[in-house]
């Protein structure tokens, strides 16, 4: 199961990268987040191993999607001043799932995996969507995104342009 869902990561995060630079990108994470939700709910239900697999690895694909262009996003929209305080924060949130497991794990021990694994998963999507709907700035993601690149190509054409002139070479011995 770990190696479907780590296939699924470097596939979701393959398609990000040979996707580049896209207008709609907050069509693609919300999508992204509802797909991850749907296949772990499939995952949840599914009675196989072998249709388990496909399915989280599908999951894995569209969680890196979302969790590439979110992180992408907030990086973007972020002033410098607060850069490495936020930084730090995402740093952290690598370990906040570990924080769900116990919940999820009583909730499993009471009516078991498959339901814990289908309410969180329903609870992802529900989740996103409370988000969307209750945040403006969400909403106006890529006319924000596509503002902060436009100023940062404005503020490098404008930072001047250093000499490109070799410094002196230093030689062992010499006595500058």
């Amino acid at each position: 199961m770990s190696g479907a869902a780590g296939v699924g990561g470097v596939l979701g995060a393959a398609f990000v990268a040979w996707r580049s630079y896209s207008t709609r990108r907050l069509r693609l994470m919300m999508t992204s987040v509802f797909a991850f939700g749907m296949f772990m709910m499939g995952f949840a239900l599914s009675p196989w191993f072998w249709l388990g697999l496909p399915l989280v690895m599908a999951g894995s694909a569209f969680q890196a999607i979302y969790t590439t262009l979110n992180n992408t996003a907030i990086h973007v929209l972020i002033p410098d001043s607060v850069r490495g305080r936020v930084s730090g924060f995402l740093t952290m949130s690598f370990s906040l799932p570990m924080l769900g497991v116990a919940p999820i794990s009583a909730l499993a021990e009471v009516w078991g995996a498959p339901v814990a694994v289908g309410l969180s998963s329903l609870l992802a999507v529900v989740v996103a969507i409370v988000f969307y709907l209750s945040s403006s700035d969400l909403r106006r993601m890529d006319v924000l995104i596509r503002r902060a690149f436009r100023d940062a190509a404005r503020a490098d054409a404008e930072r001047p342009v250093r000499s490109e002139r070799p410094a002196p070479a230093v030689t062992r011995g010499s006595a500058t």
